[in-house]
């Protein structure tokens, strides 16, 4: 379980350092998606993480979610609603 935290959190790193690589594109999302930026400039929509459009990064999220010991390979439903759990 600490090993999956531990994951998770350098996970919720590399979206926040990607979203400064891909800023105005997820500027250009504000107001479409209503998406917030907090005190430290991270993007979100709701309580969510924004998810830039980075294929690497986008498919060690659905790894964790999906292939770690905790999740228990969970199938394609079940990933899917604990990735939009934390992230969008």
């Amino acid at each position: 379980m600490f090993r999956r935290i531990m994951e998770a959190t350098a996970l919720n790193e590399m979206v926040e350092d990607e979203q400064a690589s891909h800023s105005k594109l997820i500027q250009s999302w504000e107001k479409t998606h209503k998406l917030r930026q907090n005190i430290k400039g991270h993007w979100y929509k709701g309580a969510v993480l924004v998810v830039p459009p980075d294929e690497q990064l986008q498919r060690g999220l659905v790894k964790l979610n999906h292939d770690s010991t905790t999740a228990a390979h969970s199938g394609v439903a079940k990933t899917c609603y604990a990735l939009m759990k934390q992230y969008w």
